[in-house]
């Protein structure tokens, strides 16, 4: 091996040893890259069968407690058909299936169900869960602080390894390409440079011992090359000079350098524009491996909302049914209460008695009744089946009877009630039951929520295209980030919900009302202290006077 490597001549010794060299540097970047975009990959992958289970366990309690199945396995289907997803299921305390889904449109649930020969999940997912390239996660689902069971989800990690490959055999394919294009480059530029030179050097050396002496080696550089051809061509011209022709040698050798100048700089241009289109191309490639993470990470951001939305929808289900526990619950607690007290003291009591007792189960079946006339009233708000009958209507004269409705309240808490307005009267087209129950609803939270012996702001305002109607109070006013959420279906401030009750359905059904009218309906905070909540509804003497 060593005598035919030795017979080698000096270009192909040159280039082995090139290759050797770009072939191991080139080969350990491109594993150290692919290595660390396999790490970040599997990261990512883990971490998004880690949300995807997540999830599932956080839309799951309310489905267990209802017993509804069909939810469930809608919500495990939809996990298992994302990609990579080999199959999700779901088991109670005692480890049994709840509900599961298995992606049949995966080669690997493929194979293992045509091995078992049988659909059963006992059967299949031990199986599955055998394979190497199979990742594993599980979440309990929890509900108030006590387990209801787990989630187990499978993904297989399949694209992970057919990336992988695919970014080594690009990674060969490219490598090779470079080293074959860098190798005839250098071994063009390496022939150019010294084979040429060093067989230019033996021509000539062969001609002068013939006896020619008009030879002239044309080789100009720094190097032990262009020494030897110095020396060379000195050994020339001195032996022309003995018989006159030292000056003609002189003469072709600076015609020939000035080619060979040329020449250099033309092959130093032509290695500049490769060298440019080189780092282009790695340019591109790096371009491309930047965009494939922002598309991961991309992914990864929508995962997250979606967990988030979850959360939400979760957290805002378990307020709804507390709320309507305390609300249904109240009421009817207090008719079976008052039933029974006089279902037992119908003959020992007096008439005054009995009759208290009946005013009772009258107020609460009243308060069961208006709650029921909210949900319904919202129901219909919101399918847009509620029938406004708009008349023209006096604003000033509405604020006024819907006060007078508070006045017990108004004078026990020792509350001034204030009605700002340039006008006498001002006129709108409107559903006046329905504008009344918005402005009932602002007034008794402003009676509410505010403290004795201070007062409460009605403006009354009228524009060109809209009246404005404000409720100010001096109360405990809404935290800022609170402020468009007061306005969502069962939805409380922090600062109330505590405190004076309710379902958190009368100013949901304000805005509809007013979105209906065509305005909005707005909450804000006052510098002084206290809330105000603003409305608009379109002025329609202006659109008609205008038409």
């Amino acid at each position: 091996m060593s005598r035919k490597f030795s017979s080698l001549n000096l270009g192909a010794k040159f280039v082995i040893l090139v290759v050797v060299v770009l072939s191991t540097t080139m080969g350990l970047s491109a594993y150290f890259d692919i290595q660390s975009d396999v790490n970040r990959t599997t990261a990512h992958f883990e971490e998004k069968a880690y949300l995807l289970a997540d999830v599932v366990s956080l839309i799951s309690p309310e489905a267990i407690f209802a017993f509804d199945f069909f939810t469930l396995n809608e919500n495990v289907k939809e996990v298992t058909l994302k990609k990579d997803v080999i199959y999700c299921a779901i088991k109670d305390q005692d480890g049994k299936y709840i509900t599961s889904y298995l992606n049949h449109n995966n080669p690997i649930v493929k194979k293992y169900l045509l091995l078992s020969g049988s659909e059963d999940l006992s059967v299949v997912i031990p199986l599955l869960n055998q394979e190497s390239d199979i990742l594993l996660v599980d979440k309990p689902i929890i509900y108030d602080g006590e387990p209801l069971g787990a989630v187990f989800l499978a993904m297989t990690k399949q694209s992970i390894v057919k990336n992988y490959q695919a970014a080594l055999e690009k990674e060969i394919l490219l490598s090779s390409i470079a080293i074959l294009v860098l190798s005839v480059l250098i071994y063009y530029i390496f022939k150019r440079s010294a084979l040429l030179r060093i067989n230019a050097l033996t021509m000539c050396s062969k001609a002068v011992s013939a006896g020619n002496l008009d030879q002239h080696v044309d080789i100009k550089s720094g190097d032990e090359l262009g020494v030897l051809a110095e020396s060379f061509n000195a050994m020339i011209s001195a032996l022309k000079s003995n018989i006159g022709l030292k000056e003609l040698a002189l003469n072709e050798v600076k015609e020939l350098n000035k080619t060979l100048e040329q020449k250099v700089q033309s092959r130093t241009e032509e290695i500049q524009i490769k060298n440019d289109e080189l780092s282009k191309q790695q340019d591109e490639l790096k371009h491309h491996r930047d965009h494939l993470q922002d598309l991961v990470n991309e992914q990864m951001a929508d995962i997250i909302k979606e967990k988030e939305r979850a959360e939400f929808a979760n957290s805002a289900k378990s307020e709804f049914l507390a709320n309507m526990s305390h609300e249904l619950r109240t009421p009817m607690h207090a008719i079976l209460s008052f039933s029974n007290f006089g279902l037992q003291k119908l003959d020992t009591s007096p008439t005054e008695k009995i009759r208290s007792y009946f005013e009772k189960i009258e107020q609460s079946g009243n308060r069961l009744l208006a709650l029921v006339n909210d949900l319904l009233d919202l129901s219909k708000l919101e399918s847009g089946k509620m029938e406004m009958d708009y008349q023209s209507n006096d604003v000033i004269q509405l604020v006024k009877h819907i006060i007078s409705e508070f006045e017990l309240l108004i004078q026990e808490k020792n509350i001034s009630v204030i009605i700002n307005s340039q006008d006498s009267s001002i006129v709108i087209e409107c559903d006046k039951a329905k504008i009344e129950q918005v402005v009932r609803n602002l007034i008794s939270n402003a009676v509410k929520f505010t403290e004795d012996n201070t007062r409460i702001v009605v403006d009354i305002l009228e524009f060109k295209d809209h009246v404005k109607l404000a409720v100010s109070d001096e109360g405990i006013g809404i935290p800022e980030d609170e402020l468009t959420n007061v306005f969502d279906k069962f939805v409380q401030s922090s600062k109330t919900k505590s405190g004076a009750g309710g379902t958190g359905l009368g100013l949901a059904i304000s805005k509809e009302i007013i979105e209906v009218h065509g305005g909005e309906i707005v909450a804000e905070n006052r510098r002084q202290g206290g809330a105000k909540f603003w409305f608009k509804l379109p002025n329609t003497k202006f659109e008609e006077n205008r038409t």
